[in-house]
């Protein structure tokens, strides 16, 4: 058997100690996603960024995810681009960051300040590798025209870097990268991180 998060909302306030309620009048379930419930602590982040490359230019960004007791990052990302390019994300390298962006919580009215929180780098030095590269697509090869790829939900591993590698497969290629991702606090433990 396997035991399975559920958030329910009551009044309109997320509570995680009260079973799922129906609507007393069209009887559908009043729950929220894990995602949505994040959101309301303001736990709900983003980061994105875009520009016109050369034939083989690189847009690239480093991920590094905390180490923090049982709450883990989950992600999803979206990238895009003009013309053809190619994506690459490695994991586990030994780069270290030099120049941190500033990401963005989607919770405006409450938004959370906590040190548990995955930080974004567009510049690092020093190591000897990027990681094991865990994910290689060509996109829009061929075409002339726009094109979007969303990638599943990810569960990071805590305490890793990941590099986002972009490399633009023509002249004047916009293409951008945006990522939204979540801290939530996993039923298992830390016998996972």
């Amino acid at each position: 058997m396997q035991e399975v998060s559920v958030y329910g909302r009551v009044n309109g306030v997320d509570r995680t100690d009260r079973p799922i309620e129906a609507d007393y009048i069209t009887g559908s379930l009043l729950n929220i996603s894990p995602a949505e419930h994040a959101g309301n602590e303001g736990k709900f982040f983003q980061y994105g960024t875009s520009g016109i490359y050369a034939d083989s230019g690189v847009l690239q960004i480093m991920f590094q995810t905390p180490n923090y007791d049982d709450e883990y990052i989950h992600a999803y990302f979206e990238f895009f681009s003009t013309y053809s390019c190619t994506l690459q994300i490695y994991e586990n390298g030994d780069r270290v960051g030099t120049t941190e962006s500033s990401v963005l919580c989607l919770n405006r009215a409450n938004p959370y300040t906590g040190e548990n929180n995955m930080k974004v780098f567009t510049a690092w030095t020093n190591g000897t590798t990027d990681g094991t590269l865990i994910i290689q697509v060509v996109n829009g090869a061929g075409k002339i025209g726009g094109t979007s790829v969303t990638e599943p939900q990810w569960v990071l591993k805590k305490n890793a870097k990941y590099i986002v590698r972009i490399t633009s497969g023509a002249n004047n290629n916009n293409m951008g990268w945006s990522c939204f991702w979540w801290i939530q606090k996993h039923l298992w433990g830390d016998s996972q991180g």
